[in-house]
Order: structure tokens, then sequence, then C-alpha cells
């Protein structure tokens, strides 16, 4: 990123989005690309509305920690937490 910002002309500063820099106070996740979808649902998070434990378990029958169904609600908040276009929503 800083070779970007000082001047840089070819690759990666050539492409739109592939040189990003991020705020050294937050967490080191680049944007998520937009899909201009629309969310399906208002809920907080997905494991509120979108999925159960029980389902979770059905498509998921032999998971063990840290694969779990409180482990993947975990792993979508964090990503919802960190993107503007959120999944499973």
């Amino acid at each position: 990123c800083s070779a970007c910002s000082s001047g840089q002309s070819y690759w990666p500063c050539d492409t739109e989005g592939l040189c990003w820099c991020w705020d050294t106070t937050k967490p080191k996740k680049p944007p998520a690309p937009a899909s201009g979808l629309e969310m399906e649902s208002d809920a907080k998070t997905p494991c509120d509305s979108y999925f159960t434990e029980a389902e979770f378990w059905d498509l998921a029958p032999n998971s063990t920690f840290p694969y779990t169904f409180d482990g993947f609600c975990k792993a979508v908040d964090d990503y919802n937490m960190h993107h503007s276009e959120k999944i499973f929503m």
C-alpha cells in the first residue's frame, strides 16, 4: 500500500481495489466486494433467524470444536461486523 501511495503505477496499484490500506487501529480485514443484493432479513444475527442449531447439526453432524454451531455463529457475526454487506442476512 505504501508503494501505491508513493506513486507506484504498476501492479497492484494499476488495478482498482487490489491495493487496500487499513487503519492500524482497526482489524486487518479488506472490504468484501459489493454484491448489489439487498438483505433479506433485519435480524441482529443470522443465527437468531436464518439458521437454527438443529439445521446446523443436520448439515454438519460430525462437527467438533471449534467447528460447532456456536463457533459458526461467532465467525458469521465477526464477518458481518467488519463488512458493510452481510452474509446470511
